[in-house]
Protein backbone atom coordinates (compact mmCIF):
# COMPACT_ATOMS: atom_id res chain seq x y z
CA UNK A 1 0.00 0.00 0.00
CA UNK A 2 2.70 2.18 0.84
CA UNK A 3 4.84 1.60 -2.67
CA UNK A 4 1.56 2.41 -4.33
CA UNK A 5 1.18 5.91 -2.15
CA UNK A 6 4.94 6.83 -3.03
CA UNK A 7 4.25 6.11 -6.35
CA UNK A 8 1.17 8.18 -7.05
CA UNK A 9 3.31 10.55 -5.55
CA UNK A 10 5.75 10.32 -7.21
CA UNK A 11 3.50 10.27 -10.74
CA UNK A 12 1.98 13.74 -9.65
CA UNK A 13 4.57 15.44 -8.41
CA UNK A 14 6.27 14.44 -12.06
CA UNK A 15 3.35 15.79 -13.50
CA UNK A 16 3.25 18.95 -11.77
CA UNK A 17 7.09 19.69 -12.42
CA UNK A 18 6.35 18.73 -16.23
CA UNK A 19 3.65 20.86 -16.51
CA UNK A 20 5.16 23.83 -14.84
CA UNK A 21 8.03 23.39 -17.08
CA UNK A 22 6.13 23.22 -20.37
CA UNK A 23 3.77 26.44 -18.92
CA UNK A 24 7.37 28.13 -18.58
CA UNK A 25 8.02 27.25 -21.82
CA UNK A 26 5.24 28.09 -23.38
CA UNK A 27 5.79 31.36 -21.99
CA UNK A 28 9.07 31.86 -23.24
CA UNK A 29 8.03 31.28 -26.33
CA UNK A 30 4.15 32.80 -27.01
CA UNK A 31 4.55 35.21 -23.97
CA UNK A 32 1.75 34.79 -21.21
CA UNK A 33 -1.13 34.98 -23.10
CA UNK A 34 -0.23 32.23 -25.31
CA UNK A 35 -2.25 29.24 -26.56
CA UNK A 36 -3.82 27.59 -23.90
CA UNK A 37 -3.07 29.88 -21.22
CA UNK A 38 -6.06 29.76 -19.64
CA UNK A 39 -6.01 25.95 -19.14
CA UNK A 40 -4.33 25.68 -16.11
CA UNK A 41 -5.59 28.66 -14.22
Amino acid sequence: MTETLEFSDFMRNARESLLSRWRAHREEVFGPAGPGAADHG
